[in-house]
């Protein structure tokens, strides 16, 4: 991984991290989606932000000043917006994952609702799958499934089965799609009983895959 991207990672653990006292709550999958959503540019109030990511105004309050104290985000009157510092890590984001992704998920449906992720480049780091689907559980999903994308065809880890051809469905087109798959990148498809859980799953799988082979050393 490179230095820019395990730095951001690394980053948004300190943000999420759990101070002596009262915890926040808020998680790091709530981090990286309050990235996201600043990252699309326009200055976002406390009050929006606290409404998208389904969180006390106070927890968000929080997350915003640890940001400010960072020197990650500013404010201004409309609201707050990313920093350069903070559209730097925004951009190391998006080069590593996708935003999670509603998605009909047709044959891998584990839930009423279900999440898409894709993780650039991260076939080679995944193992059986029971990694993504474990941390995704522990968020609170029901299920998820790994894919991997090689020379153009969804993979099941460890399985060199055209997953597309043995299960037929306009779920593959859909997925190719939403997710803009390239060779050696990895899905999740994560299931809940709510967006939140699912949404929250596939940020949690995601970044599992990310995290898996980096020393416990590095990431602090």
């Amino acid at each position: 991984m490179q230095n820019q991207q395990l730095n951001a990672l690394k980053t948004l653990l300190k943000i999420a991290e759990k101070p002596v006292g009262p915890k926040p709550e808020f998680e790091v999958t709530d981090v990286v989606k309050l990235f996201f959503l600043l990252g699309e540019g326009a200055p976002r109030g406390r009050k929006s932000l606290s409404k998208e990511l389904e969180l006390g105004e106070g927890s968000v309050r929080t997350m915003l000043s640890r940001l400010q104290e960072g020197g990650f985000v500013k404010m201004e009157r409309g609201g707050c917006r990313l920093t350069e510092s903070g559209a730097s890590i925004y951009r190391e984001l998006a080069r590593m994952l996708t935003q999670p992704k509603p998605v009909d998920a047709g044959p891998l449906s584990q839930g009423a609702c279900n999440y898409s992720i894709l993780v650039r480049g991260s076939a080679v780091k995944i193992r059986s799958g029971l990694e993504q689907r474990d941390a995704a559980v522990r968020a609170g999903a029901k299920g998820a499934t790994t894919l991997i994308y090689v020379a153009g065809r969804f993979l099941l880890p460890g399985v060199d089965v055209d997953v597309e051809k043995a299960y037929p469905s306009g779920f593959w087109k859909t997925l190719r799609d939403l997710l803009n798959p390239r060779d050696g990148d990895s899905i999740i498809i994560v299931g809940a009983d709510s967006a939140k859980a699912a949404e929250r799953g596939a940020l949690t799988a995601a970044l599992q895959t990310l995290l898996a082979d980096i020393p416990i050393s590095q990431k602090t």
